[in-house]
């Protein structure tokens, strides 16, 4: 089953990631992502804004399989998920009586 994962992300990153330019995130793998979860990118500016946005898991590298030094990092390979499928994303995940609630938490 997939989870979603709230996340924070700086700005500029935020920006590239919904302009399609950013199709990854190098992550310390403490909340075991798996492919087919999803992350809740959360933009952080010294506190939240009310710019939201969700992506697929879709690859995961262990940066440990290529640096020995790499310890438990991950380069995630995302896909952002249009904005017409996110509603049906939440209710499959969260069942459909929580999907128009917007206060889904984190993990």
């Amino acid at each position: 089953m997939s989870v979603i994962h709230s996340l924070k992300i700086a700005p500029g990153h935020f920006a590239s990631v919904i302009a399609g330019e950013k199709k990854a995130e190098l992550r310390m793998n403490d909340r075991n992502f798996k492919c087919g979860d999803f992350i809740l990118l959360h933009e952080w500016w010294d506190e939240f804004t009310d710019n939201v946005s969700l992506a697929k898991v879709t690859h995961l590298l262990p940066v440990g399989d290529f640096i020995i030094t790499g310890g438990n990092w991950v380069v995630m390979s995302i896909s952002l998920v249009d904005e017409k499928d996110v509603l049906p994303i939440l209710a499959e995940i969260m069942g459909d009586g929580n999907a128009s609630n917007p206060e889904m938490g984190g993990q």
